[in-house]
Order: structure tokens, then C-alpha cells, then sequence
């Protein structure tokens, strides 16, 4: 049977509700002792521990990373690839263009991608779209537009959809303005491995 060990990497106890366990502070606890290995790997709490770095798991030989965790627990995910930036940036282009710092390129798989960001506009009335493409070509449903109503000139988008990569293709988040300057402060490009 697949050993299941919990190693709290911290020096206060960590309840895992789910579970109805605890794993003592600087303990550890054989979860696989109380629950069925499912459970335990569906156990969103083990799960958020463990991407917190507070709790590792050891499967029976040694004690995991916490990369090496994440896998054992849930065997299709992996970290999200992320792609972060707080640097202002900003486009006149009226042609989608990468926005700065939102490109990747991911493992082999099929992935969730989230590309989100806040905007602002020059122009009352003016648009932005952004977008996510792979290897080039533009992922039409990801595609959102946000108009600058009036004197109310911030606003945010969120890109999302399923892809599958082979490993060498590049997945970016664009963006174009109709008129005047458009502008973005904080920005994410996640990829979150499903297959």
C-alpha cells in the first residue's frame, strides 16, 4: 500500500480538518494509518498545506520536496508556471502585441491559463483587448475587450482557456488599444498543468 506521511515543517500544530487529524508541530503523522490513499490525495487542506511549505509528505522512504509532494499527492499537477510583473507598462499599438514579461513556455500537457491584469485608457470611449495566443496564433474565445466609460479610466480583464502544448510552444498574453494610450500596472499569466 502507497505510504502517505505528513512532516510538518513548522513549529505549531497543523489540523487538517478533512482528514480529522493532526500533524504535531516539527511531527509527523502516517496519514495512510487513518485514511484511504484517495482521500488523503483529494484532501484540498493537505494540499494547500503542502504549497505553503508547511507541511512536506514523506512516502515511506523519505521525506519529498515540496515539488516532489505536490506530484506524490496529485500525480497530474505540477506548480503553476507563473509569469508575474508590477512594472508599469504600456501600448499605442492597434495590433495585438506581448505584454511585457506574460510569455512562457510550458512542459508538455494540457494546461489551465489565466492571464489577468488591471487597465487603464486616455481616451473616454477607447478600447482594449487582451488576449492569450499560442505559438502565434490568437486563442479567439480568450479574447475580452474593456471600454473606458467616460471619466471612469481604470479597469481589469481576466483571459482564460484550456490549451494543450507539446513543450516548444510559446503561450503569451497580448494586448491593443483602439485610440490614445492604454496602461498596465500588475499583471499574472498562469498556467495550471490538468493532463
Amino acid at each position: 500500500m502507497q505510504a502517505f506521511i505528513a512532516v510538518n515543517q513548522t513549529a505549531v500544530d497543523i489540523p487538517l480538518e478533512q482528514l480529522r487529524l493532526v500533524v504535531p508541530a516539527s511531527g509527523q503523522v502516517t496519514l495512510s494509518q487513518f485514511e484511504a490513499p484517495w482521500r488523503i490525495m483529494g484532501d484540498s487542506d493537505l494540499l494547500a498545506h503542502v504549497l505553503a511549505g508547511e507541511l512536506l509528505i514523506n512516502d515511506g522512504t523519505t521525506t519529498l520536496t515540496q515539488a516532489e509532494s505536490i506530484q506524490y499527492l496529485r500525480p497530474l499537477a505540477t506548480l503553476p508556471v507563473l509569469a508575474s510583473s508590477s512594472a508599469p507598462t504600456t501600448t499605442t499599438s492597434a495590433t495585438d502585441v506581448l505584454m511585457a514579461g506574460m510569455s512562457s513556455i510550458p512542459a508538455a500537457g494540457t494546461y489551465l491559463v489565466w492571464f489577468s491584469g488591471d487597465l487603464s485608457q486616455s481616451n473616454n470611449g477607447a478600447t482594449v483587448t487582451t488576449s492569450l495566443y499560442v505559438n502565434g496564433v490568437l486563442l479567439a474565445e480568450s479574447q475580452r475587450t474593456w471600454q473606458r466609460p467616460g471619466s471612469s479610466a481604470q479597469g481589469s480583464f481576466a483571459c482564460n482557456c484550456k490549451i494543450t502544448v507539446d513543450g516548444t510552444q510559446v503561450v503569451e498574453g497580448r494586448w491593443r488599444r483602439s485610440a490614445g494610450t492604454a496602461t498596465n500596472t500588475n499583471r499574472q499569466l498562469v498556467l495550471l498543468r490538468v493532463q
